[in-house]
């Protein structure tokens, strides 16, 4: 168990299951599952543990046991955010070889998480996006025609993406697209998705006072509230 400033989090876990598995190059089966908690630093240290302790448990078997259940558990990496005044999420996947690809579907989790970070420290695109997404998922939950509702989903989504002020360059646009399309189906992984794009913001808050702190350029953090 460690402490470590929440702009630099990803980049230990991802140190840290490299040196892992270099080290254990011999042991295909051994695998390291990483839990990151981010919470209020006024939190009761007993707490911080325990929520610790719970993203880990979810890097080995996944939200709900999902993990388990569709047989791919263990060596993961879950990223549960605990805020005071919101609702808990966690963002879960396995891990995967870090890629040179900017297919977004293709990166590992925390190239892909940092990816939206940087788009958020940038102000490419508004802080209110995700919180529309995952507003606009509840609409979706009783849908039962799934080959109806995969469809509407992909286009809801790119409806609210395309006319929000989105600053990406175009090729970051359709890497954008072409993600919502293999990623979003169904309210669910409308959700997922919502998450990811909150949790980066989180990211990026740490990011930006990380690059102050090295006395880099005087970056405003966006509101991240909904």
């Amino acid at each position: 168990m460690a402490f470590i400033p929440l702009g630099n989090s990803l980049d230990c876990a991802r140190e840290l299951y490299d040196l892992f598995r270099d080290t254990m190059i011999d042991y295909p089966d051994v695998s390291l599952s990483v839990g990151i908690a981010i919470a209020h630093s006024m939190e009761n240290l007993e707490y911080l543990f325990n929520f610790g302790r719970e993203a880990e448990n979810i890097a080995k078997k996944g939200v709900n046991n999902k993990a388990v259940i569709n047989g791919n558990d263990r060596n993961g990496l879950a990223i549960s955010v605990r805020s005071r005044g919101n609702i808990p999420f966690t963002v879960h996947e396995q891990w995967k070889a870090k890629t040179d690809s900017h297919v977004l579907a293709e990166m590992s989790i925390e190239q892909r998480i940092k990816f939206f970070a940087e788009r958020f420290m940038n102000g490419d695109i508004p802080a209110k996006f995700p919180y529309e997404l995952r507003e606009n998922a509840k609409f979706y939950r009783n849908w039962k025609n799934e080959s109806i509702l995969a469809e509407a989903v992909k286009s809801d989504v790119i409806r609210i993406f395309s006319r929000k002020e989105i600053t990406l360059k175009d090729d970051e646009k359709e890497a954008f697209a072409k993600y919502i399309a293999s990623k979003v189906n169904d309210a669910e992984t409308m959700t997922e998705f919502a998450d990811e794009l909150i949790l980066a913001q989180w990211i990026s808050s740490g990011m930006i006072k990380t690059e102050n702190e090295k006395g880099g350029d005087n970056i405003e953090v966006q509101n991240q509230s909904s």
